[in-house]
């Protein structure tokens, strides 16, 4: 396990820029057929807008606030799973008069889970100024030993394991030192996202990450912290490949 989470700590970072961003995506068909792009994306807003007052009460959507730039970048971020998680050769059906199926709720879902990760990340930050907790541990000097429920291993496993190779699958460079997406894949990448998002959501409801500031329960707490903040990693690259910024709080 130390092997695994050590070659994450320095994660795909490469260096230079995407050069060719071309995607590839199957046909898309609306429902009803009348409907354009526009009756399709406003729809998608309409019900992010719903469930965020649903989540956080009455919210102001206009005059350029806080949350009308939030509900915007939402709606990309949707709009950009629904469409991007299936592969070039099946038909992406959207239902313009359903604002709430199961595809829309992917990428808000995923990117509440990396706003989720932020925020526990920043109380814990803020909890050391305060002199609540220790500093992290130096990466070579956590137990990661301690890690040692399913679910945690499941987030080792399945998805720190896998992910770089599943990275190196999705891009290519040249000779020059351009590096390329290779088209077609990305429906790989929106649904590892998904699944790694199911999962870790699992391993939150289950686990109390920050505890009590006694010594003897602060080993154990630095090696979660250390996974937290490589899954938070995997997040933050996996949404750039799709042109997503992840939000640093809720």
């Amino acid at each position: 396990m130390l092997t695994i989470l050590n070659e994450m700590v320095c994660l795909l970072h490469k260096e230079g820029q995407i050069t060719n961003n071309t995607v590839e995506m199957g046909v898309v068909k609306l429902s009803p057929p009348a409907s354009g792009v526009q009756q399709y994306i406003e729809s998608r807003r309409n019900y992010l807008v719903a469930s965020s007052q649903e989540k956080f009460g009455a919210i102001n959507v206009t005059n350029g606030g806080f949350w009308q730039q939030r509900i915007t970048e939402l709606t990309l971020a949707s709009v950009k799973f629904e469409l991007l998680s299936r592969s070039p050769q099946q038909t992406v059906s959207i239902a313009t008069e359903d604002g709430g199926s199961c595809d829309v709720k992917i990428g808000s879902f995923v990117m509440y889970n990396c706003s989720r990760i932020a925020t526990l990340l920043n109380n814990f930050n803020k909890s050391v100024e305060l002199g609540t907790y220790p500093e992290l541990s130096a990466f070579q000097d956590t137990d990661l030993s301690l890690l040692k429920t399913q679910d945690e291993w499941i987030l080792v496993f399945h998805y720190i394991n896998v992910y770089p190779v599943l990275v190196s699958d999705l891009v290519s460079t040249t000779r020059e030192g351009e590096i390329s997406l290779v088209p077609g894949r990305l429906s790989q990448i929106v649904k590892f996202l998904h699944s790694l998002c199911r999962d870790f959501s699992t391993y939150y409801s289950r686990t109390h990450i920050l505890g009590e500031p006694h010594a003897h329960l602060m080993p154990q707490m630095m090696a979660r912290l250390w996974l937290v903040k490589i899954v938070y990693q995997i997040l933050v690259d996996g949404l750039s490949l799709l042109d997503i910024s992840p939000y640093d709080s809720m």
